[in-house]
């Protein structure tokens, strides 16, 4: 309806998000009698950046306990939150948590100590996801616990800035995902994981992060365009650059919002059927479905362009 921008929607949304999050918790704690047990719940993503759109899930990791001795608590623990969280009920669910970012992903430990988690992210932690930890937030549970978990997480990503050939890695990763997910017949229409998408952006501020985040606290930030704002104001993103990431980034979410809060589902994709691309356009307040699809194309080729320049070959 026009209330309110972007950005209010999404901070909202994640303040939605963490207030039934922490609700679950309370409600697990009691259930299973761990009232003193210490838990914190660490945002990643969107959900770590104060970026939620409609249809997402939250990207979460559990940290809980002291060490062995009450890890089979910290884990029942946080398989209840994920229960109330996802429960049907007449009126759906809350929110789809995702875990899946934790040590040894899947396989992993579904809540850990923070000193286990220390001990992966020092000893076997992959660039990617070094990577991720940019995005880490404290959003429920033991408040002393997160803040130790943040601070442990900027210790180790910040501890010496990214190399060139972590850049190319990076470069590399961006290219996997592109040639690896979504639709590749019609690889252009993928808003976020296609060429000049949202993840170009991303991964393009969060290189710029690990690099001079080590010399930069105020870098250490894990909302996107907080972090462009702050690149530029230090001379490391050109004006114009910065104008056009920001001014696309929000037009690409915006697109996303557009085609998720219909049905509160994730979607990625612009629709291929011209019906459906009308629909669209005029929801984005454009005259026409031609008018979507240039815009669109002049806003991806623009990112791409930016994003090539920011990892040359």
């Amino acid at each position: 309806m026009g209330l309110v921008d972007l950005e209010q929607v999404q901070r909202e949304l994640t303040c939605l998000a963490e207030v039934t999050l922490r609700i679950a918790l309370h409600q697990a704690r009691r259930e299973l009698q761990l009232v003193q047990l210490p838990f914190a719940i660490i945002g990643l993503g969107k959900f770590g950046g104060e970026e939620l759109g409609y249809g997402a899930d939250l990207d979460v990791l559990f940290i809980g306990g002291r060490g062995d001795g009450d890890q089979a608590s910290a884990i029942r623990l946080a398989a209840k939150v994920i229960e109330f969280m996802t429960q049907p009920t007449e009126q759906g669910t809350l929110f789809p948590v995702d875990p899946r970012l934790r040590p040894d992903g899947e396989k992993g430990s579904l809540a850990s100590a923070l000193e286990a988690h220390r001990d992966y992210y020092q000893q076997r932690a992959e660039l990617w996801e070094r990577q991720a930890l940019t995005k880490a937030r404290f959003v429920a549970g033991d408040e002393d616990l997160g803040r130790r978990f943040v601070e442990m997480a900027h210790e180790i990503v910040y501890a010496k800035p990214l190399t060139a050939a972590e850049a190319d890695k990076i470069r590399r990763m961006r290219e996997r995902i592109e040639t690896e997910r979504g639709n590749q017949r019609d690889r252009q229409l993928e808003f976020k994981t296609g060429p000049g998408g949202i993840i170009d952006i991303e991964f393009l501020v969060q290189a710029l992060q690990l690099r001079h985040g080590p010399a930069h606290p105020p870098l250490r930030t894990p909302q996107t365009l907080a972090l462009l704002n702050r690149l530029t104001a230090l001379g490391l993103v050109e004006e114009a650059d910065s104008f056009h990431l920001r001014r696309h980034y929000l037009w690409l979410r915006r697109l996303e919002s557009v085609l998720r809060r219909v049905e509160n589902t994730s979607v990625s994709r612009l629709p291929a059927a011209e019906v459906e691309q009308k629909t669209v356009a005029r929801r984005m307040g454009l005259d026409s479905r031609e008018e979507l699809l240039r815009t669109y194309s002049s806003v991806t080729a623009a990112v791409r362009q930016i994003f090539v320049r920011g990892f040359p070959r």
